[in-house]
């Protein structure tokens, strides 16, 4: 009996749609980030005048006529020890005030370099704490891994609508829930957190206030910036 030949049949594989996204989202998050950098460089100070930088100093001016009531306060014997004393006061307070403010001025400038000096320190941490947020994220949520910008966007922009999140976890599963509405994704079906049915609307910006002494309009973190607060 011959042997039949038999060939097998290797049935065609479909490719996965690649998930549309919403143009009209994309737009307003980049329109965001153009309007926050064209802010910046428009409040960007103008050069002081003299006038300016001696009024911003509070330089103790001795002018004409404090210089002749000094004179006379003195050397005029018909002159009160009130009038004596106010005008050696005003002198004393003039000069204190102006010690004071250049002071206030070298230790900003001081605080300033230093903060400058451990920058670059600062920015590793910042970026190794996000790394390792991220990777907490997509550890929980592997289908966004690929779509980290838009993740990034989503976040900021649901912190600056108000969401705050009592924990990590709820604010993973709402980034991710809108994150795959925006993709038309559906919900992993092994996810442990149902997707919420009601979000705050996002408004088309993305920065929010700085922290004391940071220059405004410092770049987001993106998911950490979310995230990294509510880290204890």
């Amino acid at each position: 009996m011959d042997q039949e030949n038999t060939t097998t049949v290797t049935p065609a594989v479909t490719p996965p749609a690649a998930p549309a996204v919403d143009p009209n989202a994309i737009a307003a998050a980049v329109a965001a980030g153009m309007a926050a950098h064209s802010q910046a460089l428009e409040s960007r100070p103008a050069p002081m005048t003299e006038e300016q930088r001696r009024e911003y100093l509070q330089v103790f001016e001795l002018d004409d006529n404090y210089i002749d009531g000094f004179t006379a306060a003195l050397n005029d014997p018909d002159a009160t020890p009130a009038q004596r004393r106010a005008i050696l006061e005003q002198y004393r307070d003039g000069v204190v005030n102006q010690s004071l403010r250049g002071a206030e001025l070298f230790i900003d400038q001081r605080i300033e370099a230093l903060r400058q000096e451990f920058q670059p320190a600062l920015t590793a941490q910042a970026k190794n704490q996000g790394e390792a947020i991220w990777n907490e994220f997509t550890a929980k949520h592997a289908d966004l891994k690929d779509h980290r910008a838009l993740v990034d966007t989503v976040a900021n922009q649901l912190y600056s609508a108000g969401f705050r999140p009592a924990t990590p976890e709820e604010g993973f599963s709402r980034a991710a829930s809108t994150v795959r509405q925006l993709l038309k994704l559906p919900e992993p079906p092994t996810a442990n957190q149902q997707a919420p049915t009601t979000m705050p609307r996002m408004t088309p910006t993305n920065t929010t206030p700085s922290a004391a002494g940071a220059p405004p309009n410092q770049p987001e973190a993106g998911v950490a910036s979310f995230f990294l607060q509510r880290k204890k």
